[in-house]
């Protein structure tokens, strides 16, 4: 972002301030995916969903910022192929960050498949059928 950001500031001759500006009413202007009225998944449908870290490498191209750590979780609607798709911005990946997202925007009865994460353990609780992937496995 910051190299996109400095060749629009160079090209455009304009300000950090007002890219800013301008990036932050892009950002506005994107709609917010909620599927709260029409909820992912139902009965027999598989819902697949997992978590990623949204972050820029460090500088010299080694190891991971903690500092720029973003998570996110994404949620997929699948029928042989993708339907619909949820994604947001998480605090942390914790049970009680995590359980209220899925419980709004799946359906009951859905078929859930994630991975093996600790925080996911509960889903079975919230009248769905849940079972795991490994990512280990190469098959």
């Amino acid at each position: 972002m910051q190299q996109t950001r400095h060749s629009i500031k160079i090209n455009l001759n304009t300000s950090n301030a007002t890219i800013a500006k301008v990036i932050k009413k892009l950002i506005g202007l994107i709609p917010q995916t909620d599927f709260f009225e029409n909820k992912l998944g139902g009965p027999g449908c598989i819902v697949q969903m997992d978590k990623t870290m949204l972050n820029f490498k460090c500088k010299s191209h080694r190891g991971r910022s903690r500092e720029n750590k973003t998570d996110s979780l994404c949620i997929l609607e699948y029928n042989g192929n993708i339907k619909r798709i949820f994604a947001q911005i998480i605090r942390n990946k914790k049970q009680n960050t995590l359980i209220p997202i899925i419980c709004r925007q799946v359906a009951s009865g859905s078929i859930i498949w994630t991975d093996e994460h600790k925080n996911y353990q509960n889903l079975r609780f919230f009248n769905n059928i849940h079972d795991t992937v490994c990512h280990k496995m190469n098959l």
